[in-house]
């Protein structure tokens, strides 16, 4: 009995031994815990990104919009009275006051767009925000209201920067005789 039961001790130290080995190879899911960091400089960062191409846009509208005149067709001629059509002369000029418009909302959303992120990042340096896991949850918890409007205005503004050029291409394209009307 005594050859039996050190038989039966190597065959349990043997199957010890390799459940060990195997439950030292295998990776075992850890509870994950989120660290928690001051993410304010990183959103203060977010919100400067978007400060400043609102600020450089802006400047451009101004002078598209309001310095720069918008492109008129020739004057009436005998010779052109066909090609430039009353009816045409009065949309064009329909387009440049809807330019005029475009470009007045267009600038009013990127500065709203700047207004929002200065406040914002002002807000950022001078407060103490709760730690969070990520620069994403210090929005949502906190910015939430600025940045849905910092990213809306900014998309605003270059919608109507695009639709400024657009009603420019459109009347110059056709003042020199590039295009027919639509």
């Amino acid at each position: 009995t005594t050859t039996t039961t050190t038989t039966q001790l190597f065959i349990l130290m043997d199957s010890i031994t390799t459940t060990a080995s195997t439950l030292s190879t295998t990776t075992l899911p850890l509870p994950l815990t989120p660290l928690l960091a001051d993410y304010a400089p990183a959103a203060t960062s977010l919100f400067n990104n978007m400060k400043l191409p609102a600020a450089v846009v802006t400047a451009g509208m101004i002078s598209l919009g309001f310095a720069t005149g918008f492109p008129e067709l020739p004057r009436e001629t005998a010779a052109n009275r066909h090609i430039f059509p009353p009816n045409l002369r009065a949309r064009c000029e329909s387009l440049k006051r809807l330019h005029i418009v475009v470009a007045l909302v267009a600038v009013t959303s990127e500065l709203i767009t700047v207004l929002w992120a200065a406040v914002e990042v002002n807000q950022l340096t001078e407060k103490q925000f709760a730690l969070s896991v990520s620069v994403w949850d210090l929005i949502q918890r906190d910015c939430d209201l600025a940045w849905s409007a910092v990213n809306s205005h900014f998309a605003l503004g270059i919608i109507g920067f695009v639709a400024m050029l657009t009603l420019r291409a459109y009347v110059m394209l056709i003042a020199a005789e590039a295009s027919v009307e639509l």
